[in-house]
């Protein structure tokens, strides 16, 4: 299951939280959060790239496997927008 959600790192749309440096450095660009038992079962690790395809489009991201999810989920933020479009 793909789902999105806030980071603790921006606000809301990151219009203005992306601009502050503090911030950025922390959450630079947006990462796909994947459970390790679902990385495995999909042969994905951190760092690696994966292409998420939904009914409106496909985005790329860096992968970030971490116990902090479910483990059939996968978690991007939205704080990046359209912006995703010209990051990859």
């Amino acid at each position: 299951m793909l789902t999105t959600g806030r980071i603790a790192h921006h606000y809301l749309s990151g219009v203005q939280t992306r601009r502050t440096e503090a911030l950025n450095k922390k959450a630079s660009v947006p990462v796909a959060e994947i459970h390790p038992w679902l990385a495995s079962r999909i042969g994905l690790s951190t760092n690696q790239k994966i292409w998420i395809t939904s009914r409106r489009g496909s985005l790329v991201f860096d992968v970030k496997v971490t116990e902090s999810i479910q483990h059939r989920t996968i978690f991007v933020p939205f704080h990046w927008g359209m912006s995703c479009l010209s990051m990859y």
